[in-house]
């Protein structure tokens, strides 16, 4: 299971709101107070990631992204992935714990790095932009981020890892390309 880095910068356990165990990190390329980090023996920046094993015995993540936020009931099957980073223009949803699925967002700027208010710095991400309205709120970072086709078919796209929190200003998004997930940690994303 997929998550941000800097939601698990010192690895250990993960859990769910409803205080059920996931896991255990056993991959991270977040350092608190640093930011972005290489995995070994990769040369590149891979944004703000996490893996988590989920333990033997536990039913495996589901492939799926929940609608309305934590407590959801409504969801919308992953039935693929993105086999390419994205492209300007390119547009995409994004569902967190906080304020589940936002759609209408633009692809405006790929690998790009970024310092945080934190002062950390987040290396190769990609930027989301879309005028006013709703946008992300701390609590969702680690969320889906994923384009659904004309077909109502969902791909998985990234990692959500942080934002603006809008108002009345126009909202911008940053996450890591599920490619670079791919690229740099074991398995693959599970899909319906």
């Amino acid at each position: 299971m997929l998550t941000a880095g800097h939601c698990m910068p010192n690895g250990g356990g993960a859990w769910s709101s409803g205080n059920q165990f996931m896991g255990y990190s056993i991959s991270n390329n977040w350092n608190d107070g640093v930011g972005t980090v290489r995995y070994p023996n990769d040369p590149y920046d891979r944004g703000d990631l996490s893996l988590i094993q989920v333990p033997a015995g536990q039913a495996a993540s589901v492939a799926r992204v929940y609608v309305y936020g934590v407590n959801s009931s409504d969801w919308r099957n992953v039935t693929a992935r993105w086999n390419r980073k994205s492209y300007y223009g390119d547009k995409f949803c994004t569902s967190g714990a906080r304020t589940g699925e936002q759609c209408n967002w633009t692809v405006q700027n790929a690998s790009m790095s970024l310092r945080y208010d934190s002062g950390e710095i987040i290396r190769n991400v990609t930027e989301g932009y879309r005028r006013t309205g709703i946008c992300t709120d701390h609590g969702d970072s680690g969320g889906a981020v994923y384009t659904v086709d004309g077909a109502g078919q969902v791909w998985a796209k990234g990692v959500y890892s942080g934002g603006t929190l809008g108002g009345s200003d126009d909202c911008y998004v940053y996450f890591t390309e599920i490619t670079d997930a791919v690229n740099a940690l074991p398995g693959d994303i599970a899909t319906l």
